[in-house]
């Protein structure tokens, strides 16, 4: 149980050469859609367990179902090992039907010293033609998320919230 009304799961997807932990966190309530979720730790640091709290919350606010992933880590792994562990958690999730990715959401902190990385990645996700929502946060330093009391963590829930709620609505 992962407590706040939400289910946790822990699952190892085999990637052939490695096993990547996953932890499935579910609303009780239902979900509206999946995210898969790769901690922040700049690469090199962060786990499933040091993240639990926030994902859990994460999850019960967006009402959405988060795979987060255990890649690995550097300087043990060298990039681009974090990566493949990210995509082969989504060809997981794909290939156990999941059948519409949801939108990009992604949110950064104006200080946060992978701001550029985080934008440019937001920009190639448009250009390749898919949905894209970007909150850069005024003030706002690296690894905010994990603060109970952080906006960036609500409003990336209710981002998620909102969007589903839209996409249900009657047009």
């Amino acid at each position: 149980m992962g407590g706040d009304g939400v289910r946790c799961a822990d699952l190892d997807i085999d990637a052939g050469t490695h096993f990547i932990p996953i932890r499935i966190f579910q609303p009780e309530a239902g979900s509206g859609g999946l995210r898969v979720w790769a901690h922040g730790g700049s690469w090199i640091t962060g786990s499933l367990d040091q993240w639990h709290g926030a994902t859990t919350e994460f999850a019960c606010v967006s009402d959405w179902t988060v795979i987060s992933v255990g890649y690995r880590l550097a300087p043990q792994h060298r990039h681009p090992a974090q990566f493949d562990d990210v995509l082969a958690a989504l060809a997981w999730a794909e290939a156990n039907d999941v059948d519409d990715l949801p939108p990009a959401i992604i949110a950064v902190g104006e200080l946060d010293p992978v701001i550029d990385d985080v934008t440019a990645y937001a920009r190639a996700l448009h250009e390749a033609g898919n949905d894209v929502t970007l909150q850069v946060f005024p003030d706002t330093f690296h690894a905010a998320f994990l603060s109970p009391y952080s906006d960036m963590r609500r409003w990336l829930g209710n981002a998620l919230h909102d969007h589903i709620s839209h996409q249900s609505s009657p047009q």
